[in-house]
């Protein structure tokens, strides 16, 4: 990645000599690299699309969902595309799809009871009637059909019909328990004549002739699988003339004179039962079995970590969803995995190192990393595994990317090969999960002994430490000062000691001891003027006075006022972020938030009403300083938006401007990168005429070509200016506008 970094940070031993140089070196790696320049306002879903659950076939589009996104294989290009609340769905969790051939629609179902409707032209709109409902327990869709120019959906809570073309809700059938009391509907099906119910009280067939009120749960005939104990009924399908379903016992039954016959006993776990092209399929772990003279043979079998999840069968070809291969495109006896690029599983952590975004989670061994547009993964070490990982850091001496295991020791990465690092009695005696590095480019870990003490242990060193905490306390960040100083987010406060260990300190809510506005610490940040920042339950607040601390000096936090109130009183702020000017991003349960860096000024507020975040309480924040681009997550959700902030030297370096030309039919804005830090930005037409002024993010300034008026600017050739404050640092350079 980066050599002999050590000898810029090694220069000076004031903190903020030591970030410009590494973010100076780092903002010239980007010109080596491929152009990165998305427009300034973009949004990009990072989903993971290997775990496949669904599949829906619309023409020939092969739509496949899963827990983390929705993508389509397009059998006549052969194209991969993916389809995001970032391009227009409504909803995160997908539950149900379903095609309706003969209306050209896709319908998906959500958790929180949204459908969607996608048609043809890849348009998106949505049926929210059932998502805003008064409606107590679960509004899930689980199940979706269609007949008769009527739509029936399977929920939580009953059955509701609905024309999904007009979007307009017909009836719903709810409390259809043998009592009266609510059920949910995992499955629905029809046969045309009669609706079939599969429930956690076995399965309920209710007459379509219009005198039935199926309102009304007494009008449902129930056949139970079992008398004596509760087998829930999972899915039911009409094949052959024939009642057949699958229960939570994983055995495949058959309906006759009303009473559950056993047509097949499964050894394995049954992931669906299934019709396509007039043909009965199982699907039991990683195999799928077709139905033929009366039994079920294997015809298919995926690799063994492989659940195999719906089926469709066209021609000599299958579309298999699978658990981890995304859809797989049988033909035959090859097998083709197809898979949209994107980080594997959940981020559990979230790192930016240089140019590289980094996410580490807990189900899947290795990480991923994203460079240049794309996503790629490190899984391996010799052919072997990675294990799971808890935290990464940079190492200052070598420029790579240290890796830490909870058990298994340390691991370095260049960029090109993964490599473990010597291993220690420290390191082998105790359970680790965070990373740091000093200064003096030491690597620090935190972790818990056998002894469920807290313990740091600077690996650089092989000294190990143990922290003067109780086992009970909840860590939940750790950051190393420029003076050596270690501290620590806890649920009890700030705790703070040095690097020799001699001395220690917890900073908590009284006056003259951190005066924080809650003991709960859930984030510590340094920003580029060498402030620790500190994420509380109760608000944010800064800190400065760090030679008082272990000195025993009376030494309080500062809290940032906006409009008269503390900064997010009484509200929980989960991370806090710096981009490349200084300016503060903050999520709490309410989405990101973005200051000036003086919180003199909310700039942004990103949520669910502006933007494609769905999940609004966001855990973790991740910049990249080189373009500026900044990395939510929240539990399932993934997203980046590209800012116009970026890190910046103190004078001009390879100044560009995108796009150039700006053509109004496609271009919002127009964007110039490599400027100096915070440089006053001025542009003027050809006569001189200033159309506008404003003050650089870093090294970035943006501009949405409006005039002072709030007009649009003319075509033409404008020019751009930008000077330092005392003028000693000028750049001119220009940018043309065309229809």
């Amino acid at each position: 990645m980066i050599e002999k970094i050590s000898n810029l940070l090694l220069k000076d031993s004031n903190l903020m000599y030591k970030k410009t140089c590494l973010l100076s070196f780092l903002y010239m790696m980007i010109h080596c690299l491929p152009a990165q320049n998305i427009p300034v306002g973009t949004w990009r879903n990072h989903a993971d699309y290997s775990n496949s659950e669904l599949i829906a076939q619309l023409d020939n589009k092969i739509f496949t969902a899963g827990t983390n996104g929705l993508f389509y294989y397009d059998q006549e290009d052969e194209s991969i595309n993916t389809i995001s609340t970032t391009t227009g769905l409504t909803g995160l969790q997908i539950t149900a799809i379903y095609a309706i051939a003969d209306e050209g629609i896709l319908l998906i179902g959500y958790e929180d009871g949204t459908i969607d409707i996608i048609d043809r032209e890849l348009n998106i709109s949505s049926f929210q009637l059932i998502r805003n409902a008064d409606i107590t327990g679960s509004k899930r869709i689980n199940s979706i059909f269609h007949q008769n120019n009527t739509t029936y959906l399977g929920t939580g809570f009953g059955v509701v019909l609905f024309h999904s073309r007009e979007k307009q809700l017909i009836d719903f059938y709810s409390n259809l328990g043998a009592s009266g009391n609510p059920l949910a509907i995992s499955h629905i099906q029809s046969d045309g004549n009669l609706l079939y119910l599969s429930t956690s009280e076995g399965l309920l067939t209710g007459s379509l002739n219009a005198e039935v009120n199926l309102k009304d749960f007494q009008n449902w005939e129930r056949n139970p699988i079992s008398t004596t104990e509760e087998i829930p009924l999972l899915k039911t399908v009409v094949y052959d003339e024939n009642i057949i379903a699958i229960a939570s016992n994983a055995i495949v039954y058959q309906l006759l004179n009303e009473e559950w016959d056993t047509l097949y006993q499964s050894t394995e776990s049954i992931n669906n039962l299934l019709i396509s092209n007039n043909e009965l399929w199982l699907l039991a772990n990683n195999k799928a079995y077709q139905f033929n003279n009366n039994s079920f043979e294997a015809i298919f079998i995926g690799n063994e970590i492989n659940a195999l999840n719906d089926f469709i069968s066209e021609g000599s070809n299958f579309f298999i969803a699978s658990g981890s291969e995304g859809l797989l495109k049988v033909t035959g006896s090859n097998a083709q995995s197809i898979i949209p690029q994107g980080p594997k599983s959940k981020p559990t952590v979230l790192k930016q190192i240089e140019a590289f975004t980094f996410t580490l989670n807990e189900e899947v061994p290795g990480f991923s990393y994203f460079l240049n547009g794309r996503w790629s993964y490190v899984g391996t070490i010799n052919n072997n595994p990675l294990p799971l990982f808890k935290d990464l850091t940079l190492d200052l001496s070598t420029g790579n990317a240290i890796f830490l295991a909870e058990n298994e020791g340390l691991y370095s990465w260049d960029s090109e090969t993964i490599s473990s690092l010597p291993t220690t009695p420290a390191l082998g005696d105790n359970d680790w999960c965070a990373l740091a590095t000093d200064q003096q480019t030491n690597i620090w870990l935190l972790g818990r002994s056998e002894n469920n003490e807290w313990v740091t242990y600077n690996y650089t060193n092989d000294i190990l430490f143990t922290l003067d905490l109780s086992p009970a306390t909840q860590i939940n960040d750790f950051e190393i000062l420029f003076n050596g100083d270690l501290y620590f987010a806890t649920n009890n406060g700030v705790y703070v000691t040095n690097s020799d260990n001699s001395a220690s300190r917890m900073l908590n809510s009284t006056v003259g001891n951190g005066n924080l506005p809650s003991n709960l610490i859930t984030d510590l940040s340094i920003d580029l003027s060498g402030n620790l920042w500190i994420a509380t339950a109760n608000g944010a607040c800064f800190f400065t006075n760090f030679q008082g601390v272990l000195a025993e000096q009376s030494v309080d936090v500062l809290r940032p006022i906006l409009e008269g109130f503390f900064l997010f009183d009484e509200i929980r702020v989960n991370q806090i972020s710096f981009d490349g000017g200084n300016r503060k991003w903050m999520s709490t349960r309410d989405g990101l938030w973005l200051f000036d860096e003086n919180i003199n000024e909310n700039l942004l507020h990103l949520r669910r009403s502006n933007s494609p975040i769905i999940e609004e309480n966001i855990t973790q924040i991740s910049i990249n300083p080189l373009n500026g681009e900044v990395f939510m997550a929240s539990s399932n959700q993934f997203l980046s938006y590209r800012t116009d902030a970026t890190s910046a030297f103190n004078t001009h370096s390879t100044v560009e401007v995108f796009p150039n030309p700006v053509n109004f039919a496609r271009d919002n804005s127009v964007t110039i990168r490599g400027l100096a830090y915070n440089n006053e930005v001025m542009i003027t037409d050809l006569a001189g005429n200033l159309i506008h002024k404003g003050k650089a993010n870093g090294g970035t300034f943006s501009w949405n070509l409006s005039n002072y008026s709030g007009f649009r600017v003319k075509r033409g050739v404008y020019i751009v200016f930008s000077v330092n404050e005392d003028g000693t640092e000028t750049y001119q350079t220009k940018f043309a506008v065309v229809n």
